[in-house]
C-alpha cells in the first residue's frame, strides 16, 4: 500500500506558484489604483476648469484658476476684482482670508470657490495658471505681454510619480483631457 500525500517538494512548488501568482496579482491592482488615482485627479482637475469657465461667462466676471494654491496638489478658482491688492495677494488661496462660502456679498470677491485638493500621490508637474475672460476664452499666465493678443494653449501636467496625463486648454477655452 502506497502512502497517500503529497511530499515537501510537491507542497513547496505549489506555494511558491500561488505566492508567485499574488504578488503579480497585487503590482497589477497597485498600478491599476495609481491609474485610477491620476485619472480622477485629471477629471477633477478639468472639471473645475470648465466650473471657471462657467461661472466667468455666467456671472460676466473673469476668474482664475491656480493651482497649488495654496499648497501642493491643491487648486482654487478665484474671482478677478481688478484690485492688484486682492487679485495679488498671496493669501488669497487661504479660505481663513477669503472664505467660501462668501459670508458677506457687499465686498469683493464674490465668486471664489472652495479649495480642492488632489489625491495625496497627485502633483502638478507643469501648469501654468490659467485667467478665463467673461467671454469664456481661457488664458494662461505666464507673464508673455504678447500672449495676450494671441494666447496659446494652456497645458496643465498632472503625475504621481510614475505616469503623467495632461489637460490642453485652448484659447477659446476648450478642454483636451486624455
Amino acid at each position: 500500500m502506497p502512502d497517500s500525500g503529497f511530499t515537501i517538494l510537491e507542497l513547496l512548488i505549489v506555494v511558491s506558484v500561488a505566492t508567485m501568482l499574488a504578488i503579480t496579482t497585487v503590482i497589477g491592482i497597485s498600478g491599476a489604483m495609481r491609474r485610477y488615482s491620476l485619472t480622477t485627479a485629471t477629471e477633477t482637475v478639468a472639471a473645475q476648469i470648465g466650473t471657471a469657465r462657467y461661472e466667468a461667462v455666467a456671472k460676466n466676471r473673469t476668474m482664475r484658476v491656480r493651482f497649488d494654491c495654496p499648497g501642493p496638489g491643491q487648486l482654487r478658482v478665484v474671482e478677478v476684482v481688478n484690485n492688484p491688492i486682492i487679485d495679488n495677494d498671496p493669501n488669497r488661496c487661504s479660505e481663513e482670508d477669503y472664505p467660501y462660502p462668501d459670508p458677506d456679498p457687499a465686498t469683493l470677491p464674490n465668486a471664489d470657490g472652495p479649495v480642492v485638493w488632489l489625491p495625496e500621490s497627485t502633483q502638478f508637474e507643469g501648469f501654468q495658471d490659467l485667467e478665463i475672460r467673461n467671454t469664456g476664452r481661457a488664458t494662461p499666465l505666464t507673464g508673455c505681454p504678447a500672449c495676450v493678443a494671441a494666447p496659446p494653449p494652456a497645458v496643465i501636467s498632472l503625475g504621481n510619480g510614475h505616469e503623467t496625463q495632461t489637460i490642453s486648454v485652448s484659447p477659446s477655452g476648450r478642454l483636451q483631457v486624455p
